[in-house]
């Protein structure tokens, strides 16, 4: 009857138990890193659309609306280099029955970056922040040209394209976003990609220091045109 020790000085045993040693040993440092010691993002349920000056100063508002969504940090540390980028998937943009999608990237500032970036962003746990984000759509180039029909075309040429009427002309449409950022104490790096139906564009305005929504009537925004360092900010 062979012993342990014949056993495990068998080399070819000796070298599959090593390798089942690293493998498992290399899985459970992965799930350590992006598991515990991982940035945690929270993303508004979600779009808030906001009545807005239809021809005011700002040509972000042409459109009459503005939209707005919230992200705060549920994790333990601080994230950094976060960032943030939004689309807008519409099935059948050439053929309401096919299965083929388009994709418009939305701006995330007024100037027209499809990237919004914030150096760091602490746990929601100690700063009791939250971060409200912005969509624009007074800039979308990608709805000058077919395949999109003439309304969509001519809406947006003139600045006055909305995200409603982005999201309407199809039966099926989301917003999704994709946040990014490392873990200030490990490094680790984690992408988050959020699906927003289109029935979650609602009205109203977002309660103050929560993700809820309170859809009460919300008068016309008026005064000067906000700024990115306005609207994109933390609370």
């Amino acid at each position: 009857m062979l012993s342990i020790e014949s056993v495990l000085s068998n080399p070819i045993v000796a070298q599959f138990l090593g390798l089942l040693v690293g493998l498992l040993t290399s899985f459970f440092s992965w799930w350590v890193l992006f598991h515990w010691i991982s940035p945690k993002i929270e993303v508004s349920a979600n779009v808030v659309r906001q009545p807005a000056l239809a021809y005011g100063s700002a040509p972000s508002d042409a459109s009459g609306f503005r939209y707005n969504f919230k992200l705060r940090n549920v994790g333990r540390r601080a994230i950094i280099d976060l960032q943030v980028r939004a689309l807008v998937r519409i099935r059948g943009v050439v053929d309401p029955e096919a299965l083929s999608w388009e994709v418009i990237h939305l701006p995330m500032t007024m100037s027209g970056d499809r990237v919004y970036s914030l150096s760091r962003i602490e746990p929601y746990s100690e700063s009791k922040l939250l971060t409200i984000l912005r969509l624009y759509t007074h800039d979308l180039q990608e709805c000058f040209y077919e395949p999109f029909p003439p309304h969509i075309r001519q809406l947006a040429a003139d600045g006055r394209l909305s995200l409603d009427d982005l999201l309407a002309f199809r039966k099926v449409a989301v917003v999704r976003i994709f946040v990014s950022g490392y873990d200030s104490f490990s490094g680790a790096r984690k992408v988050f990609v959020f699906t927003i139906d289109k029935s979650k564009v609602i009205p109203g305005r977002f309660v103050k220091n929560s993700m809820k929504v309170d859809q009460n009537p919300l008068p016309m925004i008026a005064g000067p045109p906000a700024t990115d360092e306005v609207v994109n900010n933390p609370e």
